[in-house]
């Protein structure tokens, strides 16, 4: 799950109750998922992780392999090392 996308009823009007009650899904809480459910993704986010998969999937994976280069290079020296290493983790995925 290179882009943590949900699989859980999270676009369907059946969300669990634990996504109305704010714990997310059990993917979320396991985090397999960035929360979807919970509304925690910002619409900036959203576009972001949509356009990488379009890119993806468009054969662009140079350029998406550099953009999340830069983006770990940059959590790193934010000191910001776990998600540095879940970008290290999608880039290998990909």
């Amino acid at each position: 799950k290179v882009f943590q996308l949900p699989s859980c009823a999270s676009g369907k009007k059946n969300i669990s109750a634990l996504s109305r009650n704010g714990k997310g899904c059990l993917e979320y809480q396991i985090h397999a998922c960035k929360g979807f459910c919970r509304n925690d993704f910002t619409e900036e986010a959203r576009k972001e992780t949509f356009e990488e998969i379009y890119s993806l999937l468009s054969g662009n994976v140079d350029e998406i392999h550099d953009v999340l280069e830069a983006k770990m290079e940059r959590a790193a020296e934010d000191l910001d090392f776990e998600y540095a290493a879940e970008i290290r983790d999608r880039i290998f995925a990909i």
